[in-house]
């Protein structure tokens, strides 16, 4: 059955959303949550279920997504979609990036040529914004722009798949630190969060892919002090 809606959030980006989803809200769309096959927003326009879907990466999740080869993986699915089915799409990069490189063991070259591989080769448009209030504000004019060509559309809802695993969930909370090829490595060789978070820098370092300055780097995260006060100023890079 179709429904109304201005912008439908995939069901996994929605915890990750709320900054987003609250000031589309207030500018006032209708906002959905739902399963996606790919990407993370979907603006659904004219008289057929098709539209425009965009991959939003926060700068961490975008570093993470490069060191991980998830981005890959991600621009070719898109990319695929966007031939199949006539859709445009585009990445957005949401924060600083150049500011977030500063404090990640990763060559500015590298991100440079992730960019480059999937504006030049992959044929996906890059958007940069600055926080969740303007990534909202992007999307809003870009719909008031669309619909002035197609009108307004409707979504196709796809059929809820199973709540994630307790395994998934685990993996995906480690891969927050670690990038998911890591987490995977960490999870297989020592079984649980319990053991990954007791290794020691020379046990980080045993594992294929994690070098001296990782193996510190994820050392230092897995035995930081948590500290309330460092909450809000984070929110503002999200």
């Amino acid at each position: 059955m179709l429904f109304p809606a201005d912008v439908v959030v995939d069901s996994n980006e929605e915890y990750h959303s709320e900054r987003v989803i609250k000031e589309l809200k207030r500018l006032g769309m209708r906002v959905a949550v739902s399963k996606l096959e790919a990407g993370d927003y979907f603006i659904p326009l004219g008289s057929e279920p098709r539209g425009f879907l965009i991959e939003r990466k926060r700068v961490d999740d975008f570093i993470n997504s490069i060191l991980d080869s998830r981005l890959w993986t991600q621009a070719e699915s898109l990319s695929k979609i966007s031939k199949e089915s006539n859709m445009d799409v585009v990445f957005l990069i949401e924060g600083d990036l150049w500011d977030a490189m500063e404090n990640r063991e990763i060559p500015q070259l590298a991100v440079i040529r992730a960019i480059d591989e999937i504006v030049l080769t992959f044929k996906i448009p890059i958007i940069y914004t600055k926080d969740p209030e303007m990534t909202a504000s992007w999307m809003v004019s870009k719909i008031k722009s669309l619909r002035k060509k197609v009108g307004g559309g409707k979504f196709l809802p796809y059929v809820k798949k199973k709540a994630p695993s307790d395994s998934e969930r685990i993996l995906n909370s480690l891969a927050v630190l670690s990038g998911y090829e890591t987490a995977r490595k960490l999870l297989r060789t020592y079984g649980s969060l319990k053991e990954v978070f007791s290794l020691s820098i020379e046990q980080l370092k045993s594992i294929e892919g994690i070098g001296e300055a990782r193996a510190k780097r994820l050392f230092r995260l897995f035995n930081l002090k948590y500290e309330e006060k460092e909450i809000g100023a984070g929110e503002k890079n999200d």
